[in-house]
């Protein structure tokens, strides 16, 4: 049997054992790098999906890849890159919300519960208006944008658009919401706050020991593609744990005030209202809907997949069924008090036998063109200048007009 290198017997026991942690730990990352490379080829993945950012607490990193996801240099999912100068004949529809505008993977490794960027609500809008204007002869190339960012809540989305959309030349804006507001009116958030601020807040101003040890991992994340996937792979492991934990799925079923409720439903008119307001100053009518809920379904027909994952989520049945009803209701009043672009889009799945859900919230490909389908048709009667209400700015040119008599001749 070969004896140790000189070199290696002269170390004292400790530095043995780090030399050999390290030489282990170089032939782990060099062995992941080298499947990651064989898998995947030149794409770039297992970078972190999100990066902090000091407005909206965290933002889409433009270099994430997946096998399914890409992501352009502004940070929208998409494959294609987004110029901030706007074509004379493009009309662009920015799609703002969380993980379902996003196209989150739902429950399961099977093909329907795996969303890649032409299967989003985004991708399946641009697809139904781009046909719509080729019916009508209108010349025109709609362009429809992802800007969906997973956990936002509705203040978020207006950050962004104040911060980043606004700056892309807009025509118009979908703001698909709820979800993730419902859950913060639930965890008892405070008002424009992320359920990570606090954890944010300390870190960047009194650091603790776990907060250390967390900008030490964020470090070797940044540098090592096996701790990137190993912390992934151990957040996704804890996330799971957390949401079918008995205390946490007890949090999220407590009774809550009427009161709080209440406060809470004027809150979000209010950011409603501000969101109006800033995009109209961009001259981007928004549309706003509230986002389906698996828990609170009563008008799809749930097919067999649809009914085994619906009562995982009864924890959810209050909150999306008696509280999301009231926030429908509220938006609906402020449409009639205030003349806000409102669709309701609670029975968008009520003739729908196919499976749309892939787990609490997030939308199949086919439950994504269902939602496509139906805010297309409140969106084309602005996009080819038939709503006094809500038409884009671009009607009142020569060009738009054009294409609304074009419209006006195929119809």
């Amino acid at each position: 049997m070969p004896s140790l290198p000189r070199w290696f017997t002269a170390r004292s026991a400790g530095t043995q054992t780090f030399l050999v942690l390290a030489v282990l730990f170089a032939l782990a990352e060099t062995a992941t790098r080298v499947h990651q490379r064989m898998k995947f080829g030149e794409l770039q993945t297992a970078v972190p999906r999100h990066l902090v950012d000091f407005y909206r607490f965290y933002r889409v990193n433009p270099a994430y890849r997946s096998a399914r996801v890409r992501v352009n240099s502004a940070g929208f999912r998409d494959d294609r890159e987004l110029p901030r100068a706007k074509p004379a004949d493009e009309v662009r529809i920015f799609v703002t919300g969380g993980s379902t505008v996003w196209g989150e993977d739902g429950v399961g490794d099977s093909t329907v519960a795996l969303i890649s960027n032409t299967q989003t609500i985004a991708a399946h809008l641009e697809s139904v208006l781009q046909a719509e204007a080729k019916r009508r002869g209108a010349p025109v190339t709609i362009r429809v944008v992802n800007a969906g960012t997973v956990g936002y809540v509705l203040h978020q989305c207006l950050t962004l658009f104040d911060d980043v959309i606004a700056e892309y030349q807009p025509d118009a804006v979908v703001a698909l919401d709820g979800h993730n507001d419902l859950d913060a009116l639930q965890l008892g958030l405070p008002p424009f706050s992320h359920r990570n601020d606090a954890a944010f807040v300390r870190e960047m101003n009194r650091p603790n020991l776990f907060d250390v040890a967390s900008q030490l991992l964020r470090y070797a994340s940044t540098h090592s593609l096996l701790v990137r996937k190993a912390s992934t792979r151990a957040r996704e492991w804890l996330s799971a744990r957390t949401l079918a934990s008995p205390q946490w799925q007890a949090r999220m079923s407590a009774p809550l005030a009427d009161s709080s409720v209440a406060a809470w439903l004027d809150r979000y008119e209010a950011t409603v209202l501000r969101y109006r307001a800033s995009a109209e100053v961009s001259g981007a009518p928004v549309l706003f809907s509230v986002q389906n809920e698996l828990a609170g379904e009563s008008r799809k027909p749930l097919n067999a997949a649809e009914r085994a994952l619906k009562p995982t989520y009864a924890y959810y049945t209050n909150l999306h069924t008696a509280v999301r009803d009231r926030l429908v209701a509220r938006m609906k009043a402020i449409e009639s008090a205030r003349g806000l672009w409102f669709t309701d889009v609670t029975d968008a799945f009520a003739q729908d036998t196919a499976q749309s859900y892939i787990d609490y919230t997030h939308l199949s490909d086919h439950g994504a063109a269902v939602i496509a389908s139906r805010l297309a048709t409140e969106l084309a009667r602005a996009v080819f200048c038939e709503s006094r209400t809500h038409a884009i700015a671009r009607c009142a040119t020569g060009v738009k007009r054009a294409a609304g008599a074009a419209g006006a001749a195929g119809a």
